[in-house]
């Protein structure tokens, strides 16, 4: 009986002891939404060539986040950075400018279900391509360390593929690029981490238009090339529709003309108060956005 009430008390210590320790809580984490730029189409030159460019296939082991580093005030924080728009989706219309700019036509296309000859030529056909260009993101990562001076790290890698328009592969180009770049006197804000990851995107597309193989693959000369993308590309005049003056109608002697509406009350001006519940507001609706385009399957 005392050994069977010296073993409760001490089974009764350790229980205490353990419901005693306090819950390990992680660092706090937020969700930074990054912005690409980039064009959703491009005018067509009448008789240039066309490259069909579809969707990248997604090979990344993380999809969900783009990054991470360190958040809020003190910098103890964790923060998860997400892109905004699908990247396998934003980077063929990044690569569209550079074919644009080298005098080719550019239609964007889905994700090839398969990879096989006939895919291809029944894509082109749709499209009324020339070449298509598919492939493979594999990696798509930044990180910002909590250094002084703040250095962001990004890697950018995809496969490039380049068809003909019999539908037979002409090349598997590997592109890749790693970038470290200081930021600025404001490391905590999105638009400076997206800025590096833009430039790193930027520079691997500048490369591969470098490369002679690359370019002789889609039947160029790497000088014309070279020359092309060193002028600055020429922005594009917003389509105008010109009508003509409509004559005005005479009223009819027997309808009365109608009342116009009275003209609405000026806005109240917001006060202090106001203003910072309605930016409290905006920045939650921001991040909630964020999160759920981060758990979308």
């Amino acid at each position: 009986m005392r050994t069977w009430t010296a073993l409760s008390a001490v089974t009764l210590l350790v229980l205490v002891g353990c419901a005693s320790e306090p819950v390990p809580v992680g660092p706090p984490t937020e969700v930074a939404t990054l912005k690409l730029p980039f064009r959703e189409s491009f005018s067509d030159t009448e008789g240039a060539k066309r490259v069909v460019l579809c969707a990248l296939s997604d090979k990344r082991p993380q999809r969900a986040f783009v990054g991470e580093g360190s958040g809020g005030p003190d910098g103890t924080g964790l923060r998860k950075f997400v892109l905004r728009e699908d990247p396998t989706l934003v980077l063929p219309r990044m690569l569209g400018g550079y074919l644009k700019r080298i005098g080719f036509n550019v239609t964007f296309a889905e994700r090839l279900p398969e990879v096989r000859g006939g895919v291809v030529r029944e894509c082109l056909e749709t499209h009324g391509g020339d070449y298509l260009i598919a492939g493979v993101l594999e990696e798509l990562y930044c990180r910002v360390r909590s250094d002084p001076g703040h250095p962001a790290f990004v890697v950018v890698s995809a496969r490039i593929d380049i068809y003909n328009e019999k539908g037979q592969v002409r090349m598997y180009y590997p592109a890749r690029r790693s970038l470290a770049r200081f930021l600025g006197d404001q490391p905590e804000q999105p638009e400076q981490v997206a800025a590096v990851l833009n430039e790193a995107i930027q520079d691997m597309f500048t490369r591969a238009f470098e490369n002679r193989f690359f370019v002789e693959k889609l039947d160029l000369e790497p000088a014309t090339v070279a020359e092309l993308l060193q002028a600055a590309p020429a922005a594009e005049e917003p389509m105008t529709v010109e009508t003509a003056p409509r004559e005005p109608t005479p009223p009819s002697p027997d309808v009365v003309p109608p009342v116009p509406p009275p003209l609405p009350e000026p806005p109240r001006e917001m006060t202090e108060q106001e203003k910072l519940e309605q930016q409290r507001r905006d920045a939650a609706r921001e991040l909630e956005d964020a999160v759920e385009e981060t758990t979308e399957p």
